[in-house]
Parts: C-alpha cells; sequence; structure tokens
C-alpha cells in the first residue's frame, strides 16, 4: 500500500528579515510535521512597478503570506492591500509583521486577516494561520482559560465617502438595521460636531468604493438626547433625596436647596428646547462646511474592474493607481456569485479571456468554459435594474462576439482579439468619464430649470454639488457595537452580542487593546445562546507588554473564578454540614423521646 504523502504547504515571506523567517520556518516544521513546509523568501520589492511581484506570487499559489511591513513602510502597506484583493488568496491568511505596536493602526487599513509585532513569541503567528489552513489537524494546547461577562465596545473600522449638511455615507462590513442609532467616530465629527450619533436609513450591497460589503446612509443627529422619561425620574429621585435629607427643616430652606441643586438640572421640557437649540446651531455650522469645502472635493464617478487571469494588466502598467481620476478594482477572477458586479456597479468591466496557447486539445474545453464564464456575467449585469455598463473582451478571436450579443440581448461590448491593453483601458475611462460628468452636470441643470418653473428660489448648492467627498487617508471612521467577553485565554477568547456580524476583525479599545479576528466554531460562522450569537475570536495587534497584560487579564478571571468556585464549595460544604448536624440533633432528639416513652409505658 502507497504512503501517503505530506501535503505540500508553500508559504511566502515578502521582507529582508531572514533570521525571523527561519525562525517562523523552524517553528511549522517543529508543530506540524505532518506537511511538507515550502518557504520563498522575496526581498527585492520595485518601487515603480510591483504588480511584477504580485504576479510571481500569484504563479506560486502559496497556502500563507508573510508581509514584512517593519521596512519600507509605506510601499510595503500598499502592496500588502493590493495582496488582500486578490480572489485567489480570498480564504487564505495574509499576516502583517511588524518592529512597533504604534504602526498597528496603520497595517489594519491594509486589510490583513492578522497582524503581529515581530517578538521572541511566535506561538501565535503559526498557530493563528493554521486555523485557516487546516483546522482539522489544529493542535490543541492547554492554555488557561477564564469565563467572565466583561462588557466590551467592538470597534469596526470603516471607510467614509462623503457628507452633505445632513447625512454621512459610509461603507463596512455588516449589515445595519434601519432606523438602529450608532456612533460613527471619524475626524470630521471631532473638527466640527459635539457629537458622532448617526441614526441608520439604509444599508446595501451595492455602489461600493473601498474593499467593504456594504454601504450605508445614516442622518446625522448632531446631539445626543437623554431618555427624557428616565431623566424626569433621575430627577425627582434627586429632588425627593434632598428632601429626606433635610427632613424637619423648614419647607422655603428645603426648596432653596432644590432649587440650587437644579440649576444644572433643568426639567425635560427644557432640556429638550436646549437640546433642539444645540441642534439646530450645530446643524447651522456643519451646513456652512459643507458649503465652504464642497467645490474642493472630487468623487471618483467612475469605477473600473479588470479581470485578468494571469493580472497581464499589471505586468507592464507603471502608473499609480491612486493617481488615476477613477476607482480602478483589478481581480484574477470572478468570485462564484460575480458578487462584485453587484456590490461594486463598475462602470466599466474588462476581462481577458483564456488563451489556449496553442494547444489544440485545449482549445474547445477552454472556448466553452469561457463562454460560460461570459453568459454568467450578462445574467448577472442584466439581472441588475438601471444597470448598463461597457464591457471590453481581451483574447476575443477564440468566441463569436457577434453571435453572444444577440443570444443575451446586450450590446455594449468591445472585443480585442489581443492581450489586456492598459492604455485602452484608461482612454475607455476617460471618455465615460466625461460622458459620466456631463450627464451629472444635464441632471443638475434640468432640476434647475424645474425648481425655476416651479417658482423655487436656486441655491448655490444647485451650481455646485452640496456635497463634500473625503480623501483618501482622511476618511477612515470606526463604528461600535457592544458586545461582552465570555471567555479569555492568552491567544484567543469568545464574546457575545446582540448583533450578527460578519466575520472580520475588531477592535477592543478598551481593558485589552488588541484586535480580534472572529473564525467559524465547528463550521460556523457564531452559536447561539438564547438572544446572543457568541463568537470565536483570535487575538492579535499586541507586543510583548500587551501580552503580559493580556495574560495577567486571564489569571485575574482565572483566580476569581477559581475563588468564586472555592467559596461556593466551602458554602456547600457548610451547608451540608449543618444539614447533617441538624439531622444528627433532630435524630438524637427523637432517640431521647423514644426513650422516654419507653420508661413512662415500663412504669
Amino acid at each position: 500500500m502507497a504512503e501517503n504523502k505530506p501535503s505540500q504547504m508553500n508559504v511566502i515571506y515578502l521582507g529582508e528579515d531572514i533570521a525571523f523567517m527561519n525562525n517562523l520556518l523552524t517553528r511549522f516544521k517543529m508543530d506540524y510535521p505532518g506537511f511538507k513546509w515550502n518557504f520563498k523568501q522575496i526581498i527585492n520589492l520595485n518601487d515603480t512597478n510591483p504588480y511584477g511581484t504580485l504576479i510571481q506570487i500569484l504563479k506560486e499559489n502559496p497556502r500563507l503570506i508573510y508581509v514584512d511591513i517593519s521596512s519600507h513602510w509605506e510601499h510595503m502597506a500598499s502592496f500588502a492591500k493590493m495582496v488582500n484583493r486578490i480572489i485567489k488568496f480570498k480564504n487564505i491568511p495574509i499576516v502583517g509583521l511588524l518592529d512597533d505596536i504604534t504602526q498597528v493602526e496603520m497595517a489594519r487599513a491594509s486589510n490583513f486577516k492578522l497582524i503581529y509585532v515581530k517578538t521572541p513569541e511566535i506561538h501565535d503567528l503559526v498557530f493563528h494561520p493554521m486555523n485557516y489552513i487546516s483546522p482539522e489537524k489544529l493542535n490543541k494546547y492547554e492554555f488557561a482559560e477564564g469565563k467572565c461577562k466583561i462588557p466590551i465596545k467592538l470597534q469596526e473600522e470603516v471607510h467614509i465617502g462623503y457628507f452633505t449638511p445632513e447625512k454621512v455615507h459610509f461603507e463596512l462590513n455588516q449589515v445595519l438595521a434601519e432606523g438602529v442609532e450608532i456612533h460613527l467616530d471619524c475626524s470630521t465629527f471631532k473638527k466640527h460636531l459635539s457629537s458622532n450619533l448617526v441614526k441608520v436609513t439604509r444599508t446595501q450591497n451595492t455602489d461600493i468604493y473601498y474593499d467593504h460589503l456594504y454601504s450605508a446612509d445614516a442622518d446625522i443627529l448632531f446631539v445626543e438626547e437623554p431618555d427624557y422619561e428616565e431623566y424626569e425620574k433621575e430627577r425627582d429621585e434627586f429632588i425627593e433625596k434632598i428632601r429626606k435629607k433635610n427632613k424637619g427643616v423648614p419647607e422655603d430652606v428645603v426648596e432653596s436647596e432644590i432649587k440650587l441643586g437644579l440649576q444644572d438640572y433643568p426639567d425635560a421640557k427644557t432640556l429638550k428646547a436646549m437640546k433642539e437649540q444645540q441642534r439646530q446651531e450645530s446643524k447651522e455650522k456643519f451646513k456652512e462646511w459643507v458649503e465652504e469645502f464642497k467645490s474642493e472635493s472630487h468623487q471618483k464617478t467612475i469605477k473600473i474592474c479588470v479581470v485578468d487571469r494571469e493580472l497581464l494588466f499589471l505586468k507592464n502598467f507603471n502608473t499609480n493607481l491612486t493617481k488615476l481620476p477613477f476607482s480602478l478594482r483589478f481581480l484574477d477572477s470572478f468570485s462564484d456569485d460575480y458578487g462584485i458586479i453587484e456590490r461594486m456597479r463598475p462602470n466599466l468591466i474588462t476581462y481577458t479571456l483564456e488563451d489556449a496557447k496553442g494547444d489544440p486539445s485545449k482549445i474547445e474545453a477552454i472556448r466553452l468554459q469561457e463562454i460560460k464564464i461570459l453568459d454568467n456575467l450578462f445574467k448577472k449585469i442584466i439581472s441588475l435594474k438601471s444597470y448598463n455598463p461597457i464591457v471590453i473582451l481581451f483574447n476575443s478571436n477564440m468566441i463569436d462576439i457577434d453571435q453572444i450579443k444577440e443570444q443575451i440581448s446586450f450590446h455594449n461590448i468591445i472585443s480585442f482579439p489581443g492581450p489586456v491593453d492598459p492604455q485602452n483601458i484608461i482612454k475607455m475611462g476617460e471618455i465615460i468619464g466625461i460622458k459620466e460628468k456631463q450627464k451629472i452636470r444635464d441632471a443638475r441643470i434640468k432640476k434647475m430649470a424645474e425648481d425655476k418653473k416651479a417658482g423655487k428660489r436656486p441655491s448655490s448648492s444647485d451650481e455646485v454639488e452640496n456635497v463634500v467627498y473625503l480623501k483618501k487617508g482622511n476618511n477612515q471612521g470606526l463604528v461600535e457595537y457592544k458586545a461582552e467577553i465570555r471567555s479569555l485565554s492568552e491567544t484567543s477568547l469568545t464574546f457575545a452580542t446582540t448583533t450578527e456580524l460578519a466575520l472580520g476583525t475588531f477592535k477592543i479599545a478598551e481593558r485589552l487593546n488588541v484586535y480580534i479576528t472572529t473564525i467559524p466554531i465547528e463550521g460556523k460562522r457564531f452559536q447561539k445562546d438564547g438572544a446572543f450569537f457568541i463568537y470565536h475570536g483570535l487575538i492579535h495587534g499586541w507586543d510583548e507588554g500587551l501580552k503580559k497584560a493580556i495574560r495577567r487579564e486571564v489569571d485575574k478571571i482565572y483566580l476569581k473564578e477559581k475563588a468564586e468556585k472555592e467559596a461556593k464549595e466551602k458554602e456547600d460544604f457548610e451547608k451540608k454540614n449543618k444539614e447533617v448536624l441538624h439531622s444528627k440533633t433532630q435524630a438524637e432528639a427523637e432517640a431521647e423521646a423514644e426513650d422516654s416513652d419507653s420508661e413512662e409505658e415500663e412504669e
């Protein structure tokens, strides 16, 4: 019987710290000797065209990628973001390595699944990725674990697209219920508003610009208002407390003290009026800010999705993607549900058909495969309302484009028999951009004409859209969710929340000050405990100091749990002793009574 060959595990290390890479390799071989570990180091990343490195990584077919961004910081972080967008890498761990804990916040913007500061403690850097690579063969470690109920706030990083005088548009990975009020922490709120409370009006999984699953619109609430019923109750209790304290004191003295005490405690009606005044003042100031800066902000109106199996589009592409006048997303393939089309709704889609490379035996099979991919793509496009993109096909000589157009009743197709050409894509993007801007201008002019005809007074916001689009780098924000830690070890935790969450990465800013990435529990996204959703998270984003703090927290919980258990056992023991003593005393009393009865009978 032939022996099973060990599974090949290709690991890419992108960085210059060869000693650290060798430490990782040694640990993998020691902890998981049943796999054939193949580490490959890539050091030279071309600053002018890093895309060649991306193509190289794609060909290596890695199961795990470490990106060491401790050197060439900005360049490596930007490259990591590109790697994280590749569909082929969607389910593999892409791990960020840092030299300093202060870099963790910035590293999160590159969408790493896991982030670590390089320290001698590398257990988690092996154990955590193995939760993704091969959870069925995961080593079981005996870590001290404390059961607890610690309230926390989970923070999710979001991207804010724009502000209007009364609304905000942002992208995130969770579905927010309509009407829910959340705190949206970002620099714009800090600079211009006293409250970051917003009320969600819509969440949708379409028209996405960044690497998120959903977009949301929310009304800015400007001020935070209390529960007025509860407020009145607390105010009445405050008055009653003063009266009880001054029992027997003349009424006029008591009333004077109450009046003094309520100077900063107005009744609900007065407080409502004060809050409303604050709201109006805040709204007016924010509107002035939007009016002032709207002309300086620009939206990338065009979105382009480039799907290229071998990423040849990038091979000779020397332009910085962020400098282009449109949003460009490149992928190695479509996902099974073609979800990127619905989420992004690109104005232009380019697809490079596979080249059979002259092998006659493969041509027909590849042709049928490509026709199926295109058929599913066009079905997806047609299924979306008010959506009519342009599709460019490269390597199109192996299929009959005219026949496809007639079969699917979709005619916005441009075909090129040759390989993908970046310049054709950019040129087409610029043409579409000009048309789209003209369409927006025409719509605005039409609205102004209609308002004038209806006798409405034109405003300056009709001339320039009354919106401030935030620039990249200033558009990051945080959304908070209430949760409760149920168990904690030094490497992972479980938490409960009444909000159903998508698997992803969150920050615990208070108490632990670390990141957690949620992973499935026994193959499921969460477990249910009554009204609660229970999630399992891997703890990362720590340095040696934070790791020690986590251990102290675990010890504290563990010792408290142990003390409570011992106290309960002692209480149960003493209770049992009392019961036994009571039973013994009762039995002795009954025995004495029986003896007494016997003596009386003898007499």
